[in-house]
């Protein structure tokens, strides 16, 4: 079994509405956000933005438990780059975990919008698409197609920032999400593709913690799914 989670941590300034104008405090996001993470207890988390704000005491707070992965250049300033966290009796498991894990250098021109996992065997790879204005945007898509292709990927996961009104899809690849808004922003613009036959459950869509009430932390849902 391999539980692997995405969380998106965007800065408040760069939030929808909902997070933005809350009066959630940087600490109560910390303590929603990590207890979260507890709850979901995934193998592989995938972050998709770190606000700067509280991202280093998140990883504080799980240093414990999870070994952290960062894209080449990563900075404080930063906040939407794909950093992975990997449990460390996973990390520590060389038979399951044989190298780390690696960014979208020499793939893709934004390459710390990339990470990819190998474990057991299989590859897993997350992203975090350009916005559909970015020059780069459909490169990196095409890019995805590719290493998923050359790669043999199992899973994709991410925020994929599709073109409004448009849907996603990933040859080869079923989308396990429901098919409903995930984000503060009433669109889609999350999405879990497992390969086509490779068995899974135990899918999660959890819109708790982008809604207004007392587990808002956050403008995207959290999202995981156990590979079995």
């Amino acid at each position: 079994m391999l539980k692997v989670m995405t969380v998106n941590v965007p800065p408040m300034t760069k939030s929808g509405s909902v997070l933005r104008e809350s009066q959630v405090s940087d600490k109560q996001r910390l303590n929603l956000l990590v207890a979260k993470i507890q709850s979901v207890d995934a193998e592989i988390i995938f972050f998709l933005e770190e606000d700067p704000a509280i991202f280093e005491e998140v990883v504080a707070r799980l240093s414990g438990e999870y070994a952290f992965y960062y894209p080449q250049g990563f900075t404080r300033s930063w906040y939407a780059g794909v950093v992975v966290a990997i449990k460390k009796t996973l990390v520590n498991d060389h038979a399951r975990l044989s190298e780390a894990p690696r960014d979208g250098t020499g793939i893709v021109s934004k390459s710390g919008k990339w990470q990819s996992v190998m474990v057991d065997g299989e590859v897993i790879l997350a992203v975090h698409c350009p916005q559909p204005n970015d020059p780069d945007y459909a490169d990196f898509r095409r890019k995805i197609n590719q290493f998923s292709r050359d790669k043999a990927v199992t899973l994709v996961a991410g925020d994929w920032n599709p073109q409004a009104g448009t849907q996603v899809s990933l040859a080869d690849f079923q989308d396990v999400l429901p098919t409903d808004s995930t984000t503060a922003f009433d669109t889609k613009l999350d999405y879990i593709f497992v390969r086509r036959g490779r068995k899974y459950q135990h899918v999660l869509l959890d819109k708790t913690c982008m809604t207004m009430g007392d587990n808002l932390f956050s403008d995207h849902a959290v999202t995981s799914v156990e590979l079995n």
